[in-house]
C-alpha cells in the first residue's frame, strides 16, 4: 500500500505543479483562485483517500518538495490543511 501511495502522491504533487503554474500566468485573478483552489483540492482530497494522519502527509508530501512552490500558495495550502484538520500545526 505504501507504494500506491507514494505514486499517488507523487501524481497530486505534478498536478499541484501544473496548477500553480497555470495560475502564475492567468490572465485574471478568478481564474488565478480557481487554479490554486484545484491544486488545493487535489491534495486534500488525496489526504482523505488514503485517511494519512499529519505525521504520514509529510512522508508523502515533503517540505523538500512543498517548499518548492510559491509563499503565497503554500500559505493557503496551510490554511487549508489546518481547516482539515484542526489543532494541528501548520505548514511552514
Amino acid at each position: 500500500m505504501s507504494a500506491l501511495k507514494e505514486f499517488v502522491a507523487a501524481l497530486t504533487l505534478t498536478f499541484m505543479r501544473d496548477r500553480v503554474r497555470r495560475a502564475q500566468h492567468a490572465q485574471t485573478q478568478e481564474e488565478r483562485e480557481r487554479l490554486e483552489g484545484e491544486a488545493i483540492q487535489a491534495f486534500l482530497d488525496t489526504i482523505k483517500l488514503f485517511e494519512l494522519e499529519r505525521e504520514e502527509v509529510f512522508r508523502y508530501f515533503p517540505f523538500t518538495y512543498l517548499d518548492t512552490f510559491p509563499p503565497e500558495f503554500l500559505r493557503r495550502l496551510s490554511m487549508a490543511l489546518e481547516t482539515h484538520s484542526p489543532g494541528k500545526e501548520p505548514l511552514g
